[in-house]
């Protein structure tokens, strides 16, 4: 049986053969010497030669055999397009929802980027570790610098404006004490008014020069190491009045700190009508507090808390000369108040960051 031959039968039942071998089994001519096999569209048709005592060969059995690797063909193959099916689905369901996350991500950028030149102070949220997410991170941290040039631009702008009018109210008392020179020299003939008249007009050309190093360090901000006593008497060059100074400390400032004394003394002597001017400095840890004292006409109650306004004067000058003095001392993180003197005259108390305390003997002068 297992070389496919029958080696001796003497009746052939089709049947009885079939309910053996459990295939149906037929029986005809002999058409094959050997087992043969022919592949049809699902199976496999065998012949086996049956042979007689002689060896010839009688007849044929034929039965059809589906083939084990068809079955598991076919089950991989349906397996197979369960799972592309599956598989196709699902990616197809992702990707939509991913092109979706993405396409409301890139119209809530397009929205945003849309309303804000009205608001540079908003940003951007959206969560995630995707390239569109890193988009906002890169949009929120352009914007960052945005508004700070902004801010550097709009404080740098606001720095020239007021420098701008701390040059004319400097310049402007200038030629004023200048042309008051003029007119008494013309009517006297005194060369002493004339000598006045040159130092004020040298004067004049160093505070230009200082209104050039103030636009650098505004638009910057350097502060460096100033020694007030120093400042006070190259400032009390240019006027004739009796003053004197005590104590000695350095400050945190810049060039603005002489504009700061001179309109303090020009107050003084132009509006308190003062012919004598105190200096005290005092080290306070942290601070260094100057203290200008007038002998003046005094400032009334009523308008002590307008004099550092812009604008605000009782006389017919600009009104910008305490107004510049409180911008220059803030600039400095420091602070400027008015008391009364007793028994006449204003106190100006300012204070101002200090630099490391040095050992000064204390000094005083009088013009």
């Amino acid at each position: 049986e297992s070389r496919g031959y029958l080696i001796f039968g003497r009746y052939l039942y089709s049947d009885e053969i079939s309910r053996i071998v459990g295939y149906d089994v037929h029986v005809q001519s002999a058409r094959f010497e050997n087992l043969t096999y022919k592949y049809l569209n699902s199976s496999i048709k065998v012949y086996v030669p049956v042979r007689d005592v002689y060896g010839r060969v009688v007849a044929n059995f034929i039965f059809e055999v589906y083939p084990f690797w068809f079955e598991i063909l076919k089950s991989y193959m349906s397996n197979t397009i369960v799972f592309m099916t599956l598989t196709t689905v699902t990616l197809s369901v992702v990707t939509v929802l991913l092109l979706n996350r993405d396409v409301r991500k890139i119209l809530i950028i397009r929205n945003f980027l849309r309303k804000i030149t009205n608001d540079l102070s908003k940003r951007l949220i959206l969560k995630g570790d995707d390239e569109i997410s890193e988009l906002a991170n890169g949009i929120n941290e352009m914007l960052d610098r945005i508004e700070k040039s902004f801010r550097d631009i709009k404080v740098l702008s606001d720095s020239l404006k007021f420098l701008n009018k701390v040059l004319r109210h400097d310049v402007r008392n200038k030629l004023t004490a200048i042309l008051g020179y003029a007119e008494l020299g013309k009517k006297s003939k005194n060369p002493e008014y004339y000598e006045k008249i040159e130092d004020l007009v040298e004067k004049t050309v160093e505070m230009i020069d200082r209104i050039k190093e103030l636009e650098s360090a505004f638009s910057e901000l350097k502060l460096k190491e100033m020694d007030v006593v120093e400042v006070i008497e190259d400032v009390m060059k240019s006027y004739n009045v009796e003053w004197s100074v005590k104590g000695r400390a350095t400050v945190k400032a810049d060039e603005a700190l002489y504009t700061i004394i001179d309109n303090l003394v020009q107050n003084a002597v132009k509006h308190g009508k003062s012919k004598k001017i105190e200096f005290y400095i005092n080290d306070l840890e942290e601070f260094v507090e100057i203290k200008v004292v007038d002998y003046g006409v005094g400032i009334p109650d009523e308008i002590k808390d307008k004099i550092f306004d812009e604008g605000f004067s009782t006389s017919s000058d600009t009104g910008l000369g305490l107004f510049i003095v409180k911008k220059l001392v803030e600039r400095y993180n420091g602070s400027i108040s008015v008391t009364d003197n007793k028994p006449s005259g204003t106190v100006f108390i300012i204070k101002i960051p200090k630099y490391p305390k040095r050992n000064y003997e204390q000094c005083g002068k009088k013009s």
